[in-house]
């Protein structure tokens, strides 16, 4: 978990999957990315590890959550970038920016777009359960980094589709499918946390 105060700037969701199919018809792309730049990428400091690769986890209620701890979308976009388990295949990046509401200075050019940007973003978080990660990162403006000033990295990947509703086998206790146990049936495929934001800490919230 994680506390979201003053110290934090800036959150950021960023989903990263196969299908350009789920990527919002109207959000503007960047270039593809180029191996030099995926090298720079992977090469700039990470922040602190706050919250570890968590698989099936919902962020259906994170966009409201992120709006009552007080910030703002400001922009959105995507990008093309290297797979590097196939180099000659791409994966959709897609990015949403979030700023503290005191400090938010919306772009001219997100002017329009920031009611879609809201509605795809919606969408996004309900169409699917992901694999979720969060970084606790220095926070730059103009380069410089700000001292105890702090920028939020929410990763999210492995996207598994909820609609149509996905009907899958139960597991035994020792994860096993029980396809063919006498008397058990299919059931919806649902996630098993929720990312949320409550009483301003970001953490994983089970599903019981």
């Amino acid at each position: 978990m994680v506390e979201i105060d003053s110290s934090v700037q800036m959150i950021i969701l960023q989903f990263s999957f196969s299908n350009g199919k789920a990527v919002p018809e109207w959000i503007g792309c960047h270039e593809k990315e180029v191996p030099q730049e995926r090298t720079e990428r992977k090469n700039r400091l990470h922040g602190e590890l706050v919250i570890e690769k968590t698989k099936s986890c919902s962020v259906l209620n994170l966009a409201k959550d992120l709006g009552v701890a007080g910030y703002e979308l400001v922009d959105a976009f995507c990008q093309k970038r290297i797979n590097p388990k196939y180099p000659n295949k791409r994966y959709q990046m897609v990015r949403f920016v979030f700023v503290r509401n005191e400090d938010m200075q919306l772009p001219d050019n997100f002017m329009n777009k920031r009611v879609p940007a809201l509605g795809s973003l919606r969408e996004m978080c309900a169409a699917a359960m992901w694999r979720a990660r969060v970084f606790l990162n220095p926070y730059y403006e103009n380069g410089e980094k700000i001292p105890n000033k702090h920028a939020i990295s929410i990763n999210l990947d492995v996207r598994r589709p909820l609609r149509p509703p996905i009907m899958v086998w139960p597991r035994d206790e020792n994860n096993r499918k029980m396809k063919g146990v006498p008397g058990v049936e299919k059931i919806r495929l649902m996630p098993d946390c929720h990312l949320r934001v409550e009483d301003n800490i970001l953490s994983l919230v089970n599903i019981t």
